[in-house]
């Protein structure tokens, strides 16, 4: 395990987009992170404790309740691709299909993340609830995905139009029979009002707490969906 960086941050780089309005890449030691409004939204592979972080849980709780290897998956929020290469990494060959809203977040990815790396890999630019709602416009079929994966923020902002019951009852379309969703929620935007939203569509929903420091409650919450 890496032992994390006390060094003070560098900014590497900074924008704007009418979508994410600040996009910043600050650099301590080895870990990278993409932040908008100040708020991380990716971290290259170099970061600290990564497995045991948010994104790394994700994979981890993906993986041990799949019943069999995925052969496609679909992000929701696919910013700097940091899942997207960890799911790579788990399950080699693996088709992933990530949905960004923001060209410049792709942009930043590509240049600072090694997005373009990561194999089988197809970036759609769209809003994620037109994808969920709409997917033959993007050549999406019901019923392909075995894992959807919804981490659509701008900031600590949610996308709105996937959260309501029309958003999440595309993506429960978009899932095989067997199929997991799994959303990553904040814990300060009412987890038990979005529960509830869950429970209206899918017939099993799983509540994972992740806690970003010791003596700390559950910072995000991964909701667990069949």
């Amino acid at each position: 395990m890496l032992a994390k960086d006390l060094s003070r941050p560098k900014l590497l780089y900074s924008t704007t987009s009418p979508y994410s309005g600040t996009i910043d890449v600050w650099q301590q030691g080895r870990e990278r992170t993409l932040a908008v409004g100040n708020y991380p939204q990716s971290v290259g592979l170099g970061a600290y404790n990564l497995k045991k972080r948010v994104w790394g849980r994700v994979v981890a709780e993906a993986a041990e309740r799949l019943s069999k290897r995925p052969e496609a998956i679909l992000i929701l929020g696919l910013g700097g691709g940091t899942e997207a290469h960890l799911f790579a990494e788990r399950f080699p060959g693996v088709v992933i299909d990530g949905v960004e809203i923001d060209p410049a977040i792709i942009e930043v990815g590509r240049r600072f993340f090694e997005l373009s790396k990561i194999p089988n890999l197809r970036v759609i630019t769209a809003d994620a609830a037109d994808v969920c709602c709409h997917p033959e416009r993007f050549n999406l079929s019901a019923q392909r995905y075995p894992l959807v994966v919804f981490d659509a923020y701008i900031g600590d902002e949610v996308s709105q139009g996937v959260n309501d019951l029309v958003g999440l009852r595309g993506i429960s379309k978009l899932l095989l029979p067997e199929g997991i969703a799994i959303f990553n929620w904040l814990s300060k935007r009412q987890p038990q009002k979005f529960r509830e939203k869950l429970e209206n569509v899918f017939d099993k929903v799983e509540e994972v707490g992740i806690v970003h420091g010791w003596g700390l409650p559950p910072g995000n919450i991964l909701f667990l969906c069949q």
